[in-house]
């Protein structure tokens, strides 16, 4: 069995009625419970049951803020991009573009902002994940 977003927590396993032994292993990567249970006939009705618990931790920022990290662009646009995910998460993509500003064509101005389509596509791909 495979549960998505449920940390390592109190579970109790039970087929047809009786408590059975069963193996867990969490993978944070991917945010997935894995509860393996051997033994058991395939035709046997088993109840998973998951006490109280609290949704695993979402590792989106922490993702979102390394890939800005090792961006190389300016810092301004890298705090701008980060807030903006903060704040409104996956629909900043939408506010992507408005990073984009030049005031001249030597780009020296301390407000210029522009975020590679590399470093927008890798923000997204996280973002986007289920």
């Amino acid at each position: 069995f495979l549960f998505r977003g449920i940390p390592h927590s109190d579970i109790s396993v039970q087929a047809d009625g009786a408590s059975v032994d069963s193996d867990r292993r969490y993978d944070a990567e991917t945010l997935t419970l894995q509860v393996t249970v051997a033994d058991v006939s395939t035709r046997s009705e088993i109840r998973v049951t998951i006490g109280d618990t609290t949704m695993a931790a979402d590792p989106r920022m922490e993702d979102v803020f390394d890939i800005l990290r090792h961006a190389e662009m300016r810092y301004l646009t890298k705090e701008q991009a980060y807030a903006a995910i903060a704040e409104n998460g996956i629909d900043a993509l939408a506010t992507m573009d408005s990073l984009e500003h030049v005031s001249g064509p030597d780009m020296e101005d301390c407000s210029d902002s522009h975020m590679p389509s590399a470093v927008r596509q890798a923000l997204t791909e996280v973002l986007l994940r289920s």
